[in-house]
């Protein structure tokens, strides 16, 4: 096992740096800030006047500003005699020997994990995504920089989605906190065809058909709200409710939800509360 790195940088959330287990104070400039998350979030090597264009697009001297920032974050990133932060007279980058940052290291364990990791694993995992990323940067540099931000969100959000997905299907899980992360997923992406089903699918297995018709009216009014075509929604639909052949995804239509929505249909006494729970989490 890898011995614990001395630095660690925090980028899911509120950017928030710790050194040798305790929180080191920021430095006040958001520009300086926004240099530590651009450097820190990717494994690279960084060009100065990359970053010069990147985050001090003004006509005065960017490259003093450079320099200043690197300053700083020279300071922030030391630790003892050694400093997790490289640069030299052309390029600047984090020294990932030292230095350990959340978002990439949550990228890796789910690119290489996801279909092994075991659900218990995964449920904590997914609590990390809670906060969101790169918090307190907007408004800050370049066009480039604020494009570079909303991917990184919207990868963030793919991510989060594709381990949704898969705690979702996991039968191990109680059907109740399945709901809460079907729920969880639709409010991420609301007019997403699949998500929406799994979610109306997992509404079926837990309450019944006929109170799951509640929830698939209030899906299908936002995406009439929203001008969203609803054909494979309602192909969704007729599949949990009249158990026809499913498509070829992991998700609705898989045999044990077609079974779960024949039994639920038979279950009129089933816990409204549950199924107001999910549709609020969904709207």
């Amino acid at each position: 096992m890898d011995a614990p790195k001395p630095i660690h940088i925090q980028l899911l959330g509120e950017l928030r740096v710790v050194r040798g287990g305790a929180p080191a104070v920021l430095p006040r400039s958001r520009k300086t800030r926004g240099l530590l998350a651009f450097l820190a979030a990717h494994d690279r090597v960084r060009r100065r006047e990359d970053l010069c264009e990147l985050l001090w697009d003004v006509p005065n001297d960017p490259r003093a500003a450079l320099r200043w920032s690197v300053s700083r974050l020279r300071t922030l990133l030391r630790a003892g005699d050694a400093c997790g932060l490289r640069a030299d007279r052309d390029t600047v980058s984090i020294d990932r020997e030292l230095v350990a940052v959340d978002l990439p290291e949550l990228r890796q364990r789910l690119a290489t994990g996801l279909d092994e990791a075991g659900a218990d694993a995964l449920l904590e995992l997914e609590t990390q995504f809670e906060d969101g990323c790169l918090k307190g940067l907007d408004g800050l540099g370049s066009v480039q920089f604020q494009l570079w931000i909303e991917t990184e969100r919207a990868a963030l959000r793919e991510l989060h989605s594709k381990l949704l997905q898969r705690l979702v299907g996991d039968r191990s899980l109680p059907l109740v906190t399945r709901l809460r992360l079907a729920a969880k997923r639709v409010a991420l992406e609301p007019l997403d065809d699949a998500a929406n089903a799994d979610y109306l699918a997992v509404v079926v297995e837990k309450v019944g058909l006929n109170e799951a018709r509640q929830a698939f009216e209030k899906v299908r009014a936002r995406y009439r709200a929203e001008k969203q075509p609803e054909r494979d929604l309602l192909l969704a639909w007729h599949r949990l409710t009249r158990g026809s052949p499913p498509p070829d995804h992991q998700g609705v239509g898989s045999q044990g939800q077609r079974n779960a929505a024949r039994a639920g249909a038979n279950r009129p006494n089933a816990r409204r509360s549950l199924l107001d729970h999910g549709l609020h989490a969904a709207q």
